[in-house]
């Protein structure tokens, strides 16, 4: 395709070499052509309001000669002067005044650019440099309009070639006229002929319109002007269906693929177009075309099936992981020792809640390449999940060696072992998980988990220690206002400082039967018991509740002297937990 670019005129200091070099020409450019001749012989010449020597025209030269070189060095309040006085010498020269324009240009002096950018182009209306030198100024002076009837005027006069219509069309567009703009472009076509510049830009005009159908008209000229460009003809694709002409679209990328069968965006974007119109046998057609097709390879298809996944659930297609699934088996067919392939079906089983058959791809693809850090992250989390303590605890060595210095990995080990009762090596993997890099959120439950480990090794100012580092972490860490809360209710210290923790976490989480659990048992060492069995009812009524929970019920209804209700509940505790002997002989004591 054509280069589209705005038209470039020659740099600035290449005009003033050029400038240089034709001292001669430039310098005496006057008024008329016997004037220029005379001044050239060095001969004394009379102009209509200055009598010029031979001895000014030669000044004149020496003055402009150094102005020019000033000018190049960035000397611009020097240029001004010694231009100034070779136009005192020669004031009609057109090229002095050229020169003075862009050195007032340069100093950011509009003004005076502007009117000596017009005083030659005036005297040399023809001079296309000077006319351009007059639309510039105007353009950086945000004076668009100016600049465009300036360059009207010059080819309107001067019929001018097609570089200065580009111009123009291009002011247009700056001055937000984008309809005259493509006049102009129009103006360019039927003059010259079919021109991709001109096609493009008023593309890129009716795209700003809005206009939709007429970009497309655009596009498509340029898209059968350049049908190996493909990333045109895709673009008119998108066009297409952004204007909801999916027939068309599906038609242009077929022709696109028919040309270019390895090129994938077209791929997603048809079947991206099919998906939406629920054309599924079209969906089923055009994926096996690309899962059996030899112009890709593991990785475009790996991708092309996540692609598929998320369009089809954008689409609230609920098959959609079962049939990407397939796809992914499809895969590992080709490609069995790639472990990439086990790991997305594994990611998909999740997607399914299939978390037995999960396992066993995410465990394939760890055979397959046992420092495969996605995979281990995942399959961690499904030990977590699924309480497989002990498979963690087997795997530690060689998870933390695949994903080393990782504080989820830390985190996760450790709470593995605090679950197997081995608190040692729990609060060994927990504080090195505190070391590593992480949010501070999750540094905050990492702290919570080590609090709870320490408070059952019965060190309470350890467990105190990382309560407090929790909850400055994460003030809205909810679990450990809880915790601690309820340890220091239990040790009966603090219980205003515990009231306000236990009270703020149920703010949190309004229905979490262990927080409100914890907020009536701390009413309950404040004596308030009518309002301890409150929350703890609300406890119990919230389901799951535990034989502690049980227990404080009974306690408070002890304190109520309702002791049959108070017998009743540790009874239930003692169901659920037969092991809490202290109960029996609270039955047996109490009358």
């Amino acid at each position: 395709m054509r280069n589209t670019d705005e038209l470039h005129f020659l740099p600035l200091r290449m005009q003033k070499i050029l400038a240089i070099v034709g001292l001669l020409i430039v310098i005496t450019a006057c008024s008329g052509s016997k004037t220029t001749q005379n001044v050239v012989q060095n001969q004394p010449v009379q102009s209509d309001d200055y009598p010029v020597t031979s001895e000014d025209s030669t000044e004149a030269k020496a003055f402009y000669l150094d102005g020019i070189i000033a000018f190049q060095n960035g000397e611009y309040n020097d240029a001004l002067d010694l231009l100034t006085n070779a136009m005192i010498k020669l004031p009609n020269s057109a090229g002095i005044q050229y020169a003075l324009a862009d050195a007032y240009l340069a100093i950011e002096d509009p003004s005076n650019a502007i009117y000596y950018a017009n005083q030659a182009a005036k005297q040399e209306p023809e001079n296309i440099w000077y006319c351009l030198k007059v639309v510039e100024i105007h353009e950086k002076n945000a004076n668009l309009s100016a600049a465009i009837d300036e360059l009207q005027r010059y080819i309107d006069r001067y019929d001018a070639k097609i570089e200065l219509r580009y111009k123009l069309a291009d002011l247009y567009a700056k001055n937000a006229n984008l309809e005259k703009s493509n006049s102009v472009y129009a103006g360019i076509i039927k003059q010259y002929g079919t021109d991709e510049p001109s096609h493009y830009h008023r593309y890129l005009n009716f795209t700003q319109m809005g206009k939709r159908d007429s970009a497309i008209v655009e596009l498509s000229i340029l898209a059968e002007l350049n049908p190996q460009d493909t990333q045109l003809t895709y673009s008119l694709a998108e066009l297409q269906l952004s204007a909801g002409k999916s027939a068309d679209a599906a038609q242009t990328l077929k022709a696109l693929l028919t040309r270019n069968p390895g090129y994938t965006q077209a791929y997603q974007l048809l079947l991206s177009l099919y998906i939406n119109e629920k054309k599924m046998d079209l969906v089923g057609e055009l994926t096996q075309t690309i899962m059996n097709s030899k112009e890709f390879g593991f990785i475009t298809k790996q991708q092309f099936v996540e692609f598929y996944q998320a369009q089809m659930n954008a689409a609230g297609e609920q098959e959609s992981a079962k049939n990407a699934l397939k796809l992914a088996q499809s895969l590992i067919d080709q490609y069995p020792d790639i472990a990439d392939g086990y790991f997305l079906a594994g990611t998909l089983c999740l997607t399914l809640n299939d978390e037995l058959v999960a396992k066993a791809y995410l465990e394939k693809t760890i055979q397959i390449n046992q420092n495969h850090q996605n995979a281990w992250l995942e399959l961690v989390q499904l030990y977590l999940r699924n309480s497989l303590f002990s498979l963690v605890v087997e795997k530690s060595t060689a998870l933390d060696a695949a994903v080393p210095e990782n504080a989820f990995v830390q985190y996760a080990v450790g709470v593995a072992y605090f679950s197997l009762n081995d608190n040692q090596n729990a609060i060994k993997w927990l504080k090195n998980a505190t070391f590593m890099p992480a949010r501070r959120e999750f540094k905050s439950v990492i702290q919570t988990i080590l609090g709870d480990v320490f408070h059952q090794e019965d060190n309470w100012p350890k467990a105190s220690e990382a309560y407090d580092a929790a909850i400055k972490l994460d003030p809205n860490n909810a679990t450990a206002l809880n915790n601690y809360a309820y340890y220091l209710s239990v040790r009966g210290e603090k219980l205003n400082e515990a009231k306000l923790m236990s009270k703020k976490s149920l703010d949190i989480e309004p229905d979490n039967a262990s927080f409100l659990d914890t907020y009536g048992w701390i009413l309950y060492q404040n004596d308030l018991f009518d309002d301890a069995k409150i929350y703890i009812q609300k406890a119990i009524d919230a389901g799951g509740a535990s034989a502690e929970v049980f227990e404080h019920m009974g306690d408070v209804h002890e304190k109520l002297g309702a002791i049959e209700e108070a017998k009743s509940w540790w009874n239930k505790a003692l169901e659920l937990e037969p092991n809490r002997t202290h109960l029996k002989e609270k039955v047996g004591n109490v009358q």
